[in-house]
């Protein structure tokens, strides 16, 4: 009676050692990224023209390409089937150098800004979806996409009497 119960008990627990845990599967939270190449395949090499005696050379590029439990990208975890990932998170792309606005002197962009006003009577400026024209003496519009396309969308959003007088200017600081 005991031997049937251990021979039970441990065909039990091999028939879960592969099982599916359906559990783990839905609250996964992280992203695969599945390359074009089979792992370990050479990239330029045709896979129908590998055959048996490249199995042992593609086995040691794979091993050879796996991290090590002391490589310090990685976190290294284990599922509850026993099943070994090695996890790592992409580099952080380093943060832009913030542009110095006391390199722009601001006589000469006052002058490059009257300048499209005599030369095109008006400024335009994108902003992704939306975007603004100002034309001195007329008005302010903000639209969508071009007149002749379906979807044209148009707004006033006031008119540009022109008697605005632009204040002097002062360089800007850190804190403004």
């Amino acid at each position: 009676m005991l031997f049937l119960f251990l021979s039970l008990s441990i065909l039990f627990r091999f028939s879960l050692a592969g099982s599916f845990d359906s559990k783990e599967f839905k609250d996964f939270q992280w992203q695969i990224e599945i390359d074009r190449n089979p792992a370990g395949f050479p990239t330029g090499k045709a896979l129908e023209k590998i055959n048996l005696n490249d199995d042992q050379e593609i086995g040691l590029k794979i091993i050879g390409k796996l991290p090590k439990e002391t490589d310090q990208g990685y976190l290294f975890i284990t599922s509850k089937s026993g099943q070994r990932f090695a996890c790592s998170l992409p580099e952080k792309p380093a943060p832009k150098a913030p542009i110095s606005y006391d390199s722009l002197n601001p006589r000469y962009v006052a002058e490059i800004v009257s300048a499209a006003f005599y030369v095109k009577g008006c400024l335009e400026k994108g902003t992704g979806w939306w975007s603004y024209e100002f034309c001195r003496g007329k008005q302010i519009t903000q639209f969508h996409s071009t007149p002749q396309k379906p979807g044209y969308v148009e707004y006033s959003l006031g008119i540009a009497t022109g008697t605005f007088r632009m204040p002097e200017f002062t360089h800007s600081t850190q804190d403004q």
